[in-house]
């Protein structure tokens, strides 16, 4: 019987809401099996388990797949776990959908990405933003429009209230929460990215606000503008030579015309951004066309690599 027509084993790696949230998406589809489930605190798997019909709990992340012989691995964990995480399951040939950041700095990222090539390992980022329905139809919408795109994306950070998450971790902040805006400038931004320029430096820790510019090879132009420890909002907004569309929030996709003074709502239907955590069902879909061999959507850690790096030329160079 091949993974075409039998049931796809997936098991879930850590304890917090994060992990019971994709476990709530998967029980949904009727060709995925819930196999088992690893956390280090043996007390919290046991009742994620229970509650979303897991059928083991285990003590390793070997037991989980020798026992399991899983098809994919979801992977939530704190960051400072990552690493660790990486290099156990980096090891077994099951497919590996792991939480961003994959790494908590650049020079994680780069170690892991070189681990997962020396084990051959099929690894991909959880960018739940990039499966958002806004996401997907803003994407849809803006290919039809010629020319020059301007890209403006609206970040807001803080580092407080974070005493339970290591220094290491605080002090490279962008990189854990920085990276769901910033991931957007490689899906919209077209060609390559030829040159940043940035203008307010990140002062770690202090009130401050950080701005660049990014050049693409296509003519494209990306602004980035991020406030650290001050109060803002998240958004997206994208100019085309007839319309401008905007995410704000980013659950939400707005549009304007060339000779309207106001966004209008797109007539979109939000219904599984509503039902689970947003982007979490058409991401949890990729995941299962990836194990049924089919073309996905899904984002790799040479993509999330990618992602990385632009974070490290705005905020660390």
């Amino acid at each position: 019987m091949t993974i075409q027509n039998k049931k796809i084993k997936i098991s879930f790696i850590g304890g917090g809401n994060t992990i019971q949230e994709h476990a709530k998406v998967f029980s949904t589809f009727k060709e995925v099996s819930m196999s088992g489930i690893y956390n280090r605190t043996q007390k919290k798997a046991q009742f994620i388990a229970k509650n979303f019909n897991i059928k083991n709990a285990y003590e390793s992340v070997e037991d989980l797949y020798k026992k399991t012989k899983s098809d994919a691995v979801v992977v939530a964990v704190s960051v400072d776990a990552t690493k660790k995480i990486c290099e156990e399951i980096f090891k077994y040939p099951w497919i590996c959908l792991i939480e961003k950041p994959i790494g908590y700095n650049l020079s994680e990222a780069i170690y892991l990405e070189k681990l997962a090539k020396k084990y051959n390992a099929k690894v991909f980022a959880a960018f739940n933003r990039r499966h958002y329905i806004s996401t997907k139809n803003l994407l849809k919408k803006i290919v039809k429009y010629k020319g020059k795109r301007l890209i403006e994306i609206n970040d807001q950070q803080n580092q407080f209230n974070l005493k339970k998450i290591k220094k290491r971790v605080v002090s490279n902040w962008m990189f854990a929460n920085s990276i769901h805006l910033i991931d957007y400038f490689n899906i919209l931004g077209r060609g390559k990215i030829k040159k940043i320029k940035v203008y307010n430096r990140w002062k770690n820790k202090k009130k401050c606000s950080v701005f660049a510019k990014i050049l693409f090879s296509s003519g494209d132009v990306g602004i980035y503008k991020s406030l650290w420890n001050s109060p803002g909002l998240w958004s997206v907004k994208i100019t085309t030579n007839k319309k401008k569309f905007e995410l704000k929030p980013l659950e939400r996709l707005l549009f304007q015309k060339v000779k309207s003074k106001n966004f209008k709502n797109s007539n979109l239907n939000y219904h599984f951004d509503k039902m689970f955590k947003p982007g979490f069902r058409n991401q949890a879909y990729e995941l299962i066309k990836v194990a049924k061999s089919k073309k996905s959507l899904l984002p790799s850690i040479k993509d999330a690599l990618k992602t990385m790096r632009l974070i490290n030329s705005i905020y660390c160079r």
